[in-house]
């Protein structure tokens, strides 16, 4: 198993890891937003669903 620290903007970085990497999975976790915010920023668990060639694990707490 191997762990990453990333430095710069959390979503560009880990968005340019998951475009990296041929195996593995992804693990994000859910909560619920209200829909302003959904409005006014796109959520980056979706930009990575959009992009990914891995599997992706969604929790919910």
């Amino acid at each position: 198993m191997t762990y990453h620290t990333l430095e710069g903007k959390p979503t560009a970085e880990l968005l340019a890891i998951t475009l990296q990497s041929t195996n593995g999975i992804i693990t994000l976790g859910a909560y619920g937003r209200s829909k302003v915010s959904r409005f006014f920023h796109q959520s980056d668990a979706d930009t990575i669903l959009r992009t990914a060639n891995i599997p992706i694990f969604i929790t919910h707490p």
